[in-house]
């Protein structure tokens, strides 16, 4: 192939705005080289037709891009919109998991505490139980 072909953007670059590039390119290329391999009228004729076809399915390729890209576009942000929404109610879980954790312990701290102060007050009527020495003054003590 001629080197001015590659010179420019490449119809199989990565990037889809290079070749849109070179395409457009080889199209002009090519209408030029129509145009000056005859000057007749009938050709003229036929370049003005074959122009405005070329221009409607340019335009038509145009039209088509646009709604290709809003398509991806739009499935792209339905994709990230799930996403979105896993994270919301992973979050979501994880707080309500939280707020249970912290009261439940609190529930087993106040738990703990009233089995200390029980603890604590039967153990006091042990002290007082051993000072008695009658069986009667122990039951009247319960």
């Amino acid at each position: 192939s001629p080197p001015d072909e590659n010179a420019g953007p490449s119809v199989d670059s990565k990037k889809r705005e290079d070749r849109i590039v070179a395409r457009r390119e080889r199209i002009i290329k090519r209408n030029k080289n129509a145009k000056n391999e005859g000057n007749s009228a009938n050709q003229v004729k036929d370049d003005s037709a074959e122009d405005k076809k070329t221009a409607k399915s340019r335009k038509q390729i145009s039209i088509s891009n646009q709604r290709i890209e809003k398509l991806r576009d739009d499935g792209c942000e339905l994709v990230t919109n799930v996403g979105v929404a896993a994270m919301a109610r992973e979050d979501g879980r994880k707080i309500e998991e939280e707020k249970s954790n912290k009261d439940r312990r609190e529930k087993l701290e106040a738990e703990v505490k009233a089995s200390m102060e029980r603890f604590e007050e039967i153990t006091k009527r042990w002290d007082s139980a051993h000072a008695l020495k009658v069986p009667q003054e122990l039951d009247d003590m319960m």
